[in-house]
């Protein structure tokens, strides 16, 4: 990360009269065009006694669900909402409510952002209450970076999203709006489309998902691991101003509220089919390796999923948000290319894709300026 372009992001955001307006890359059938957004300002606050209801919500509702073989860890927020939509959060590679207050806490203050609508949090395969991935689908995936795969002549999502889709399904959870599908979870969240009702989906917003550049097994582990663990997330929380950032008194919140409801017989089933250590190691192996694979000489599996999503739902509003010091993406300048390259390989007729670039930021910004990211989101999603 550079200090000082991350320094001018901040003060422009969070300081600025004039705002900041980022670089969006618009494309449609082969032709990409670059414009400035809109000015986009720090104005949010939330209030406490809100998050306070929405986390005890979150905790009386996590909850296993279960279909084909799989079981899944969902909780829900919301679910009073005066609007029909569901909006979806399938979590990256590492992530349970579970087993991450901070998680809980970042679900509940989204769910306050966006009070009109019901919220669903999925944790992804072999984190918490969710399985792994079957051995065969986890090969699959390793080696080719889908989660679609060819079935008589159809792509079609593999059957532990097909049971995904199933099980919500019998939850009554009709997703209409993919929201805050982090890293892994826009893979997930991309095959999960390719089984819905044709046109059901309105909106998407694919935050840091890889694919856009191929990474070898050293530059996503020293990347991930190491730089944007440690040199990446310290810088960043070292300079927000974000009152919402993520911090210890924030994660004792959610602990709290978690404890509330962890004797219910639900929680207790939750909790005795949770995934072991083994089974976290392993699902973050098969992470890490599907997620590196980018676009090779025969292979662009981000291309190739996302236009299987644009046939299902061609009016949808698909918007990628791409921090351009994340480590999948190497380098500032790359992102840019990138994300370029991959917008004139879409096949699109009804409605451009786009692809937001924010300056200064790396892969964990959620987290360390959630206004931001919310503000963002909040566009991407016409809400």
């Amino acid at each position: 990360m550079d200090p000082e372009i991350l320094n001018s992001t901040i003060n422009q955001y969070y300081f600025s009269q004039e705002g900041l307006r980022l670089t969006e890359y618009s494309g449609i059938a082969g032709h990409v065009t670059s414009a400035l957004t809109e000015p986009l300002f720090h104005n949010e606050r939330l209030d406490e006694s809100h998050v306070e209801d929405a986390l005890d919500e979150v905790s009386r509702t996590l909850r296993l669900i279960e279909h084909g073989g799989n079981t899944f860890e969902i909780a829900t927020a919301n679910e009073d909402a005066s609007s029909d939509d569901v909006m979806l959060h399938i979590s990256t590679y590492s992530s349970a409510i579970s087993t991450n207050p901070g998680n809980a806490y970042e679900f509940a203050a989204q769910a306050v952002r966006y009070p009109n609508a019901k919220h669903v949090y999925v944790a992804s395969f072999g984190n918490g209450g969710t399985s792994p991935l079957h051995f065969g689908e986890a090969l699959y995936a390793r080696r080719t970076g889908r989660f679609l795969r060819d079935n008589n002549g159809v792509l079609a999502p593999i059957p532990s999203i097909h049971n995904l889709h199933v099980a919500l399904q019998k939850e009554g959870l009709a997703v209409t709006k993919f929201l805050g599908t982090d890293s892994a979870g826009g893979h997930y969240g991309r095959a999960l489309a390719a089984d819905m009702e044709p046109g059901q989906l309105s909106h998407a917003f694919f935050s840091e998902t890889s694919g856009f550049v191929h990474l070898t097994k050293r530059q996503i582990i020293g990347g991930m691991l190491v730089k944007e663990m440690t040199g990446n997330a310290k810088l960043s929380s070292a300079q927000s101003p974000d009152a919402e950032k993520m911090d210890d008194d924030k994660k004792a919140r959610a602990t709290a509220a978690l404890k509330k409801h962890e004797d219910t017989d639900r929680r207790k089933l939750l909790t005795s089919n949770s995934a072991n250590i083994a089974q976290n190691v392993y699902s973050m192996y098969n992470g890490m390796q599907a997620l590196r694979r980018g676009p090779t000489r025969g292979n662009d599996p981000l291309v190739s999923d996302t236009n299987v999503l644009l046939a299902r739902h061609p009016d949808a509003l698909v918007t990628y948000g791409l921090a351009e010091f994340d480590p999948l993406y190497l380098t500032a300048e790359l992102s840019h290319i990138a994300a370029q390259q991959f917008l004139t390989k879409l096949v699109t007729s009804n409605v451009p894709v786009r692809a937001v670039m924010i300056p200064g930021m790396s892969h964990s910004y959620n987290t360390h300026f959630p206004s931001l990211y919310h503000a963002i989101k909040r566009r991407s999603l016409d809400l």
